[in-house]
């Protein structure tokens, strides 16, 4: 009961949002009244993808109260990236005479994320340095192998999926390998 009253306030306060923001129209030519006062049109807006590789302090975790899955990522350990992605923003905008507008957060009721976390596992030269070696075998525990994006011991900075497939693929050859007669 407690989980679905959790989760129901996370509802109401994402009900919240939507309604506080219900007065926004986004069409081809015309952007409604939004939260910087402006009604630009949207033809006259520019996104543009920032990729950087951060520091890897995120932590995952089970939340004390409901034993949940959680993960965060620490925004101050990557103050240094974010001011570098800042800057190249601002240098963009005004090459362009533009409005620069940066932020890495989702707006006031979302959290800093990030869209490839990786982890948890990672491996590593000895135990006391990763959970796992470069071929994915646990220390301390035969035959347990890991073979997913938890063994990757730090950002990449891209999408890690060829990577992680390399990894696992490696990681199975290695283990036919040991096991063959």
């Amino acid at each position: 009961m407690v989980t679905g009253a959790i989760a129901g306030w996370r509802r109401a306060l994402l009900a919240l949002k939507n309604a506080f923001l219900s007065d926004v129209h986004v069409t081809p030519r015309h952007v409604g009244p939004s939260l910087f006062g402006d009604e630009q049109a949207i033809t006259d807006s520019l996104v543009f993808l920032m990729i950087g590789r951060d520091r890897a302090h995120g932590q995952m975790r089970l939340t004390p109260l409901l034993r949940r899955f959680d993960i965060r990522w620490s925004k101050d350990a990557n103050a240094e990236l974010f001011a570098a992605m800042r800057q190249a923003t601002n240098a963009v905008a005004e090459g362009a005479q533009a409005t620069a507008w940066f932020e890495p957060d989702g707006g006031p009721l979302d959290k800093y994320m990030t869209v490839h976390p990786l982890g948890g596992a990672p491996m590593a030269d000895s135990p006391a340095d990763g959970v796992v070696d470069g071929f994915g075998k646990a220390y301390g525990y035969d035959g347990l192998y890991v073979a997913d994006g938890s063994i990757v011991p730090t950002a990449l900075g891209v999408n890690p999926s060829k990577t992680i497939a390399a990894l696992a693929e490696r990681a199975v050859e290695h283990l036919i390998a040991e096991r063959s007669p």
